[in-house]
């Protein structure tokens, strides 16, 4: 094999090892949720778990780049912003503080908004608070294995792509403050989508075969993401490998 197959080889494995991990992980919790009798509100709260996930390991990314990362402010910025330690830990700070901030108050809407949710279900049973109540105890034989499971899949791409694969060094702080709404747009497309049917086929929210389809569609819009995310990355590794090969 040449160089040059094997050098392109090299972001594959991992991203197939996280991609393997986070369909895997999926699985599992769907497993679980039909094991469990879950509805598709307890599977809401799952996943609204999987972002505050998502959200903690971008703080983590936030970190490593700011300090660690080749052009932490982007390649534009770091051609006018001086790269030193000071700068970098001043810059880091305030892109982790203004993303905490941020993710967090979307983090707490999303939950007034699934506290709410149930309302659109079935009003007759009571209020929206106790129904979220009665909501996490349905869940509460399984919540901490399927918590445990998502932390799990993401560590997996955090470590391999992220850390070993070295990711870090070519992304900015800035990508990183918005990358997690990307990542979650698709997802959250499918949960509204799903929304609207059970709004419209009353019953179907805890029929098994609609939670099923739930995780079957959110599992491949976890996928698209995932690939579309470290091919991303892919690419720009290969322009300067590209242009140096030229050179040579």
């Amino acid at each position: 094999m040449s160089e040059h197959g094997r050098a392109g080889s090299i972001p594959r494995l991992p991203s197939r090892l996280g991609l393997a991990a986070l369909i895997a992980a999926n699985l599992l919790i769907a497993v679980q949720a039909l094991h469990w009798g879950w509805g598709y509100y307890q599977v809401l709260l799952i996943y609204w778990g999987e972002a505050l996930v998502i959200g903690a390991y971008n703080v983590l990314r936030l970190l490593v780049v700011g300090l660690f990362g080749e052009q932490p402010f982007g390649a534009w910025l770091s051609r006018w912003v001086s790269v030193s330690f000071g700068s970098r830990l001043l810059g880091t700070l305030l892109g982790a503080g203004f993303f905490i901030l941020k993710f967090g108050g979307f983090a707490l809407a999303t939950g007034f908004w699934l506290v709410m949710l149930p309302a659109h279900f079935d009003s007759a049973r009571g209020r929206p608070a106790e129904l979220v109540m009665e909501g996490l105890r349905e869940t509460g034989p399984g919540v901490g294995i399927a918590i445990g499971l998502l932390v799990a899949s993401h560590g997996v791409s955090f470590v391999w792509n992220f850390l070993w694969k070295r990711e870090f060094a070519k992304q900015s702080v800035v990508g990183l403050i918005f990358w997690p709404y990307v990542r979650m747009a698709l997802v959250l497309a499918v949960v509204i989508g799903g929304l609207f049917y059970v709004k419209l086929n009353p019953g179907l929210e805890s029929a098994p075969v609609m939670v099923a389809l739930f995780f079957l569609v959110k599992t491949i819009a976890d996928a698209v993401t995932h690939l579309w995310e470290h091919r991303s990355f892919a690419s720009r590794e290969a322009a300067p490998r590209a242009a140096q090969a030229q050179i040579v």
